[in-house]
């Protein structure tokens, strides 16, 4: 069953006026440009990644200001930096890789929560940020590195598609950018997008 209250239509370029309006009164949805969004994540890529990913370096600061952070021991900025700060880009990377840029402003905004405790105050951070992503058996504080977390989601997406031909999404991607060879053979070209 769709919702048409929540459904929305766009069409490419290509597809006259009169067969867009013909097809927007068949389907009783309002037409748009095109969506920018779908379930939270972006629907296409340009060339500025930066900006594109820039609501969830926006989500992790909003709760990083709306804690009471002096209030809170280092054992409560340790729990809430790893259950909530680090879980925020966790949808996002398991269909994008996010920019390196990206990815090292969020490491920022998680090490200065951890030392600060506030965002305004400046403080001095004793140990490198790669030290507190090792384990707490090494001498660190088990923090997620999030590049090596997206890559590591992306694997897993990569192998559901290698193991599970013929899911839906296998599918899709196998139409759309390897139909005349195998999932672990394609070539990155132009026009592949940035899933």
């Amino acid at each position: 069953m769709v919702n048409l209250f929540k459904s929305v239509v766009c069409f490419g370029p290509k597809l006259s006026d009169d067969d867009a309006t013909s097809m927007v009164a068949l389907l009783s949805v309002p037409r748009v440009r095109c969506h920018e969004k779908y379930m939270g994540l972006p629907c296409y890529s340009g060339k500025n990644k930066k900006d594109l990913f820039s609501s969830i370096k926006d989500r992790v600061w909003n709760k990083l200001c709306s804690w009471k952070s002096k209030l809170l021991s280092a054992g409560g900025r340790e729990v809430l930096s790893k259950a909530v700060i680090q879980v925020i880009p966790t949808y996002t990377m398991s269909l994008f890789k996010l920019p390196l840029t990206l990815i090292q402003e969020l490491h920022r905004l998680c090490a200065q929560f951890w030392w600060r405790g506030d965002t305004e105050k400046q403080r001095m951070h004793w140990c490198t940020w790669e030290k507190l992503c090792s384990h707490k058996f090494d001498g660190g504080m088990s923090f997620r590195d999030l590049r090596l977390f997206n890559r590591a989601i992306l694997a897993k997406q990569a192998w559901r598609i290698h193991t599970h031909p013929t899911s839906l999404a296998a599918r899709v991607l196998q139409g759309f950018y390897f139909h005349k060879s195998s999932f672990l053979q394609v070539k990155v070209n132009s026009s592949s997008s940035f899933v």
